[in-house]
C-alpha cells in the first residue's frame, strides 16, 4: 500500500488529529528526556523550544490542516539552506586562518624566520589566499542561486498550457 492510498482513506479532519497526536508524542518524549536527564539546566532552552514548536504546530494544524504542517516544514528547510550559506562563508574564514598558520610554519615559525623561509611563506600565503578568495567568491554565490532557483522558484512559478515556441511563425510576418 502506498502512502497516497493510505492518506486517501482518512478525512482531512482525521489527518489533522493524527498529526496533532504525533506532535504531542514528540513533545512528551522531549519532556520525559528533560525531566529524567541528569544534566545541568542547559537542557531547559531545548524544552522551551519543544513547547514553542508544539504550540506552533497546533496553530498550524488548526489554521491550515495538514498543509499547514507541510508549509512549516518547508519554511524550516529554507532557513536551513540559508544557514548552509552562512556556514560556507564561515568555512572560508577558518580556511584563511589555517593558511595564516601554514605561512608562519613555512617561514620557519614565530621568532625563527629566515630569508628563504620568509620568501617561501609569502609565496605559499599569496597562492593559498588567492585560492581561498576564488572559492569564497563563487561558492556562496552558487549556493544562493541554487537556493533561489531550486527551492523558492517553485513557490512563484505556475506552468502554462501553451508550449513555448520562441521562433515559431505565427502568420503575421508579412505585416509591418
Amino acid at each position: 500500500m502506498s502512502l497516497s492510498e493510505l492518506v486517501s482513506r482518512f478525512t482531512p479532519t482525521q489527518l489533522t488529529e493524527i498529526a496533532l497526536v504525533l506532535f504531542l508524542a514528540v513533545f512528551v518524549a522531549v519532556a520525559i528526556s528533560v525531566f529524567f536527564s541528569k544534566q545541568d539546566w542547559s537542557i531547559w532552552p531545548l524544552a522551551g523550544f519543544a513547547l514553542l514548536a508544539l504550540v506552533s504546530m497546533i496553530y498550524a494544524i488548526k489554521g491550515g490542516g495538514i498543509m499547514g504542517i507541510i508549509e512549516v516544514i518547508e519554511s524550516a528547510s529554507g532557513m536551513a539552506s540559508y544557514i548552509r550559506i552562512m556556514a560556507v562563508g564561515l568555512a572560508g574564514a577558518i580556511f584563511a586562518d589555517a593558511i595564516n598558520g601554514i605561512v608562519v610554519m613555512a617561514a620557519g615559525g614565530e621568532g625563527k624566520m629566515t630569508a628563504i623561509g620568509l620568501i617561501l611563506g609569502i609565496f605559499v600565503g599569496v597562492l593559498l589566499h588567492a585560492l581561498n578568495f576564488v572559492i569564497a567568491a563563487f561558492s556562496p554565490t552558487i549556493h544562493a542561486l541554487r537556493l533561489n532557483f531550486v527551492e523558492f522558484f517553485m513557490r512563484f512559478y505556475e506552468t502554462g498550457t501553451k508550449e513555448y515556441r520562441p521562433f515559431h511563425k505565427t502568420g503575421g510576418e508579412g505585416q509591418a
